[in-house]
């Protein structure tokens, strides 16, 4: 491994632990109530190596073809999730290498996922992801109605554990600005209230995970309850797309 990649990686990551720790504390909650997700989309797997090396464990991919090519075969204390929008025919590959599935938006999807968690003899956790922003261009439950009737149904596949929910923050909010952070504030407000209907709704489910908060938006994620932070460009530096 490159020892001055890694150096860099363990400082990064260092840094926004130290900025996890700062805004939990702010909110008077533990350090250790939020987790931090390391995001390695389109960085190749000697970044995934390199955070693990410094002791990270949780990480997060947004497409099924780079969750299959870096973690095939990891390491058996590593935790991932597939956090990007499934398709239902990808289903079977993200079934065979996710920890977790967080972005389960429509009922159809999960069934496909307990079809092959069957076939595998296998159970999976999953977020429900929400559209608090109400952007078309994300993914997401965008009706409460959907949402709770969906969830209704999605309990009852056998297969599934539902663990709690996830959205991701307004994009383009300025967060220099008051109203831009009142913005993101909204919308994580916005899925806390939702976390909250699904618990009294359905006690016995247990959810616990509310998966809000990337680079930019992290601090106000953690003041609002967030308990894992998907963290990517602060970590490992913008995305590398080709074209």
């Amino acid at each position: 491994m490159d020892e001055q990649l890694y150096q860099q990686i363990k400082g990064n990551i260092d840094q926004v632990l130290e900025q996890l720790a700062a805004s939990a504390a702010k909110a008077g909650r533990k350090e250790s109530d939020v987790r931090l997700m390391c995001v390695t989309k389109t960085k190749p797997y000697e970044y995934v190596e390199a955070a693990y090396k410094t002791g990270q464990r949780l990480f997060g991919e947004n497409r099924v073809n780079e969750l299959s090519e870096k973690f095939a075969s990891f390491y058996p204390d590593g935790e991932v999730h597939l956090i990007g929008h499934l398709q239902r025919n990808k289903a079977k590959d993200a079934v065979k290498y996710a920890s977790s599935i967080d972005s389960i938006d429509k009922y159809e999807t999960a069934v496909a996922v307990n079809k092959y968690c069957q076939e595998f003899n296998r159970k999976i956790d999953i977020l429900l992801e929400y559209n608090t922003a109400e952007e078309a261009s994300k993914s997401g439950f965008t009706s409460e109605d959907d949402f709770f009737a969906a969830i209704d149904k999605i309990r009852e596949l056998p297969c599934i554990n539902i663990r709690g929910l996830m959205t991701v923050g307004p994009l383009y909010a300025d967060l220099a600005t008051q109203e831009g952070r009142d913005a993101v504030r909204g919308a994580f407000r916005h899925l806390v209230k939702l976390f909250n209907a699904v618990d009294v709704r359905h006690p016995d489910l247990k959810i616990k995970e509310l998966s809000m908060g990337m680079s930019s938006d992290f601090d106000i994620a953690i003041e609002e309850g967030s308990t894992i932070i998907r963290i990517g460009t602060k970590l490992f530096g913008a995305r590398q797309y080709n074209i």
